[in-house]
């Protein structure tokens, strides 16, 4: 008999590619996948061999573009790019729980009905606040934390979410910001204390993760990041989660490439150049840096997004609005992205050189990371000059030391039991479930 499970992703492109890189893996050890998402946001889940269910609220419906909803909240914010990590929290992720909350009013009856006519075995979901629904089913729930590991890590006062901060900075400082964030945040967490409790939630008995809205799992909570990289320093993984090297999706030969495949044919370097959904979504960045890199040797793929009708592609260039990023990562010579952890993962998965120019959240933890373990670059995207960027790029290009440490951390990646493992604990988790 299949296990069934059943994922609930938030609406952005990197929590849903992150449950289906998961789903992908599960299914190899016979997991039955049901997707319930938004209903515009079915064509992004097709064509792996799931159930998809969906849920209908305003702003969602099925002709509206999925990469639209956070790009326009990001395009309308253009200045905050530029900030500090800090006043990036007070203008983007304090805010934007307005639109969580109001999400979750619209949604969390139809998941309650949806999961009672599914009747999982089990759920992973990948949100940013906890679903009153997963909590209330009675059904065993893995959360899916698909940034990078600093939250896991708060209880042993490792650096906050999105701060930028790492092992070389006082316990002060990391204090200091992980005050600053949950102030910035009470009134917000008055609000969805009410309506948890409104929604049969007791939240005495449920354990929020540092400052969010968000509940660990008191089944098992999990994350992805290559050992190399977790914050071990800290102290082991943390209780009652599970590390795994990654869920990268690999590529489906049927999906298109989003570019003619005739660019690879050149003797120049390749690379790709993307800086995420919703950092695309800034036309000034975007044209600002690909103005730079007209000015490069190398030849580049650019992920145009939701401004590709506007977006000048140079001689040296070519790009569209959706790229492959599965299908074409494998076939450069490098990587320039924004240090999402989808992305980063991918990177290392197969071994590519690479630039981090961070734009906010968990990108900044990234972009600190991969200094600090010298395996990259960080470079700031408002603030690099050309003459920086061009002369980066060619020094992580000719820099062979560092392509040796990314390519054994590649390796392990490619080698991982990790997802075997995980299917165990889960097997576990139900089984334990059941004869309760």
């Amino acid at each position: 008999m299949k296990l069934k499970t059943l994922f609930i992703p938030m609406d952005a492109y990197g929590h849903v590619n992150s449950c289906i890189g998961l789903a992908k893996q599960l299914i190899k050890y016979d997991h039955e996948i049901i997707f319930i998402v938004p209903t515009n946001w079915t064509k992004a889940v097709e064509g792996h061999g799931f159930t998809i269910k969906t849920v209908s609220l305003e702003g969602y419906e099925a002709n509206v573009d999925p990469q639209s909803g956070f790009s326009h909240f990001m395009e309308d914010k253009e200045k905050l790019y530029n900030m500090e990590p800090i006043e990036q929290f007070e203008v983007l992720n304090v805010n934007i729980h307005d639109a969580f909350l109001r999400y979750l009013e619209q949604t969390d009856d139809q998941y309650e009905q949806l999961i009672s006519q599914i009747k999982p075995y089990l759920i992973i979901y990948d949100f940013w606040v906890t679903v009153p629904a997963i909590l209330k089913s009675g059904i065993p729930y893995i959360l899916l934390w698909s940034c990078s590991p600093t939250l896991p890590y708060w209880k042993v006062n490792g650096p906050p979410y999105s701060s930028g901060l790492g092992i070389s900075d006082a316990p002060e400082k990391l204090k200091k910001y992980r005050d600053d964030m949950n102030s910035l945040l009470k009134d917000k967490k008055s609000k969805f204390y009410d309506y948890y409790q409104s929604r049969g939630i007791d939240i005495s008995k449920v354990t929020f993760l540092d400052f969010t809205m968000l509940n660990e799992s008191p089944y098992l909570s999990v994350y992805s990041y290559p050992e190399d990289l977790d914050y071990s320093e800290y102290g082991p993984v943390p209780d009652k989660w599970f590390r795994l090297d990654h869920i990268v999706r690999l590529s489906d030969p049927a999906t298109p490439l989003g570019i003619d495949a005739t660019f690879f044919q050149t003797k120049d370097k390749v690379i790709l150049f993307t800086l995420g959904s919703l950092g695309t979504s800034n036309y000034n960045l975007i044209t600002r840096l690909v103005n730079f890199l007209e000015k490069s040797k190398h030849k580049y793929i650019v992920s145009t997004g939701v401004h590709h009708d506007k977006i000048k592609l140079h001689a040296n260039m070519c790009g569209s609005q959706y790229l492959n990023q599965m299908a074409i990562m494998p076939r450069v010579d490098m990587v320039i992205h924004h240090g999402g952890n989808n992305s980063l993962v991918e990177t290392l998965y197969f071994g590519k050189p690479f630039i981090v120019m961070p734009l906010f959240g968990d990108q900044h933890d990234n972009a600190r990371r991969v200094v600090d373990k010298k395996i990259g670059k960080w470079l700031h995207p408002f603030r690099v000059s050309e003459d920086e960027l061009l002369k980066t790029i060619d020094e992580v290009l000719s820099d062979e030391e560092m392509h040796e440490r990314v390519k054994l951390i590649s390796l392990k990646m490619q080698n991982t039991k990790s997802h075997q493992i995980f299917n165990e604990k889960i097997i576990k988790i139900v089984k334990e479930h059941t004869k309760q």
